[in-house]
């Protein structure tokens, strides 16, 4: 695993994934900057759930806290009640978000948001004997993995073979990759 395999996928997952994921926010009013982070934040959760890391839940809340804090201060999202507040204001809020995300959310992140230690396991080749269907199938969030009972990390998984049972026997060129789920 690393980051670059979030980049390799089937084309038709975009135009599924994408659609599913904007229409209906586009239905309740969402502009096209709004579409821009999410999009980024999508991309950015995919690349690191695809890298071969690990990151502590106090880390990645911190990160997230920092991002809220963020778009606090700038008004990112119409978020405007700090716009007329002095820089010194700002900076604390600023500060406030990113320890609150670090020490208050962040024992719930592994359990909120999929990471590279859970999402290594959906691409595992041999799977847990009561789950051959898969498991850990949130794209970006893992409560749902938790709420649907699909959530399984069985140990680190730096180091196990990755792909599916007969993986060798699927096509090799573009074409044929393209048309394998039509046939």
């Amino acid at each position: 695993m690393g980051f670059a395999a979030h980049l390799r996928y089937h084309w038709m997952e975009t135009i599924v994934y994408r659609s599913i994921e904007y229409i209906p926010l586009a239905l309740l009013g969402i502009g096209l900057y709004d579409f821009f982070i999410i999009h980024i934040f999508t991309l950015s959760i995919g690349h690191y759930n695809h890298s071969n890391i690990t990151v502590s839940g106090k880390v990645s809340g911190g990160v997230l806290g920092f991002l809220v804090g963020m778009m606090m201060v700038f008004g990112v999202a119409d978020i405007t009640f700090l716009e007329d507040a002095s820089w010194l204001v700002k900076i604390a809020v600023w500060a406030g978000t990113t320890l609150i995300g670090a020490f208050v959310l962040g024992p719930f992140m592994k359990k909120l948001f999929n990471s590279p230690e859970m999402h290594i396991w959906h691409h595992a080749y041999e799977l847990p004997e009561n789950r051959k269907y898969g498991i850990n199938f949130g794209i970006s969030l893992a409560i749902w993995d938790y709420i649907f009972g699909t959530a399984e990390i069985p140990h680190d998984g730096r180091d196990i073979r990755l792909g599916f049972p007969g993986d060798e026997n699927f096509p090799h060129d573009f074409k044929n990759q393209a048309l394998y789920g039509i046939k």
